[in-house]
């Protein structure tokens, strides 16, 4: 959820959406990550977490993301040395 009651989408083209109190901190773009997101400010609301496989994006029934090349998703919360895994 942004500041003002809405919805943002964070990507590559978006790091640091105005009002989301998140940003994409490390965006690889030669593959094998890591990349991470960090949420600065919780916010009540539901938040959704999607991860596009790029390589294969022109395959709408490939899965090689998720059966073949053993990505995880890792969100940090917080700041500096408040900074914590969620």
């Amino acid at each position: 959820p942004t500041s003002g009651g809405g919805a943002f989408h964070l990507y590559y083209s978006n790091p640091t959406p105005t009002g989301s109190g998140a940003a994409l901190d490390v965006d690889d773009t030669d593959s094998f990550g890591p990349e991470t997101v960090t949420i600065s400010t919780l916010r009540a609301g539901t938040y959704r977490y999607w991860v596009h496989d790029f390589s294969n994006r022109s395959s709408t029934t490939s899965t090689r993301l998720s059966q073949q090349s053993g990505a995880k998703v890792i969100v940090y919360r917080g700041t500096g040395s408040g900074t914590s895994k969620v």
